[in-house]
């Protein structure tokens, strides 16, 4: 006997969603691949299938809707499955249920569509207000650190007459570019510097050869509390990298930051984070006046502990607070970087996501020497790196 031809019918019910009228035996399983990805190239969003009025569907047929899956996954879109009680029954005997999405009606498959948009909406707007906040955050340390750099570069000016401040700036750049310093700490540090001395024996109408002549350059301290590492040689990130992870893992926690004194406000700049979401990163990369933990320990010298952040009065009446606790921060501990000489450069800080979770003794006395680490290490590159970096300017600039 010859062949009978089935025909299947998929037509368009509204913008993404096709019904599919007649049966899907094996037999078709060729053509209505063909037929439903002919719809789905031609269509740019989620896709729906009505398969409401199927009374028999062949596994060839699943197979043809896994691929159709699978398809659009590639182009970031989804497959929904409206089904009645006979297509269902037999996609849950195919246990393709966990990858391909079913729903009684069409009604339900749209609103999971509508919802997912949403979803991905608010996550766009979300990624959207981070840009932003990263951008303002940016503008704001520019706008800072501006007037700094421009007394910089006039001094740069004055100093060697040069020609005009592009040049002053591009040596500038250049000599903290070398040294892998950021340019506002690089500026403040020439800013604070003590003039070249001009021996007696040079010409007076030029500044004298070396800035610093005779310095003895000391070799970097041991750092027993973070290891046997030399950090001399992967500059200051990679070191402040290492000093938030030792107080992490002193203290068992998996959050927190280190800031060091900006040079230009006075205050305190956040450099290196862990585990903090960008709304706590937004919130405190600028937080200048701010009454906080790190704050607080940088004003006092000493540690600052808070057991419960609901609670404490440092935050009362804050912003801050809330941010705090939507970052999952119920306990906080803030410990000064000081130098030898009791001169705070910065702070490390550890949170923990449940309150009262406090540093014991022997936790606190691994932190002092965490900390007191970090201040003799800092110092170090500040009579070193910093000192080379200016005296490279000075030949340059010269």
């Amino acid at each position: 006997m010859p062949t009978v031809a089935r025909t299947i019918h998929l037509r368009v019910v509204d913008d993404g969603v096709f019904a599919v009228t007649g049966d899907l035996p094996a037999a078709v399983a060729a053509r209505f691949r063909t037929e439903l990805f002919d719809l789905v190239e031609a269509w740019s969003g989620d896709v729906i299938v009505d398969l409401a009025a199927v009374s028999a569907l062949a596994a060839a047929n699943i197979r043809v809707l896994l691929d159709v899956a699978d398809r659009l996954a590639g182009t970031g879109r989804r497959l929904r499955l409206a089904g009645g009680v006979e297509a269902q029954r037999v996609l849950r005997a195919a246990r393709v249920t966990d990858t391909l999405e079913t729903f009684a009606t069409v009604a339900g498959a749209l609103g999971a569509q509508a919802a997912a948009s949403r979803r991905v909406a608010a996550a766009a707007e979300g990624d959207e207000l981070r840009r932003l906040r990263e951008e303002v955050r940016d503008l704001r340390a520019k706008l800072r650190s501006r007037p700094l750099i421009a007394r910089a570069l006039g001094m740069l000016q004055e100093r060697y007459r040069l020609a005009d401040e592009d040049v002053a700036l591009r040596l500038l750049k250049e000599a903290a570019q070398r040294y892998n310093l950021k340019l506002h700490v690089f500026a403040d540090a020439l800013l604070s510097a003590r003039p070249p001395v001009r021996p007696a024996t040079e010409p007076a109408n030029r500044p004298p050869a070396d800035w610093f002549p005779g310095r003895i350059r000391p070799p970097a301290p041991g750092t027993p509390a973070l290891g046997p590492r030399h950090y001399q040689r992967h500059g200051v990130a990679v070191f402040l990298d290492a000093v938030l992870d030792a107080a992490l893992a002193c203290v068992g926690a998996t959050a927190g930051d280190i800031r060091l004194v900006d040079p230009a406000a006075g205050g305190l700049r956040l450099e290196r984070h862990r585990g903090l979401g960008p709304e706590f990163v937004s919130f405190f990369a600028d937080a200048d006046g701010l009454i906080t933990p790190c704050a607080t320990a940088m004003s006092r010298g000493t540690r600052v502990v808070v057991a419960d952040v609901a609670l404490d009065s440092i935050f009362a009446g804050t912003e801050a607070r809330r941010v705090f606790l939507d970052a999952g921060a119920l306990a906080v501990q803030s410990t000064p970087v000081l130098t030898p000489s009791g001169r705070c450069l910065g702070v490390v800080s550890t949170h923990q996501p449940v309150a009262g979770r406090v540093p014991t003794p022997a936790q606190e006395a691994e932190l002092d020497l965490i900390a007191a680490d970090a201040g003799e290490w800092l110092r170090w590159h500040q009579r070193t790196t910093i000192l080379d970096a200016l005296e490279h300017l000075h030949r340059r600039a010269r």
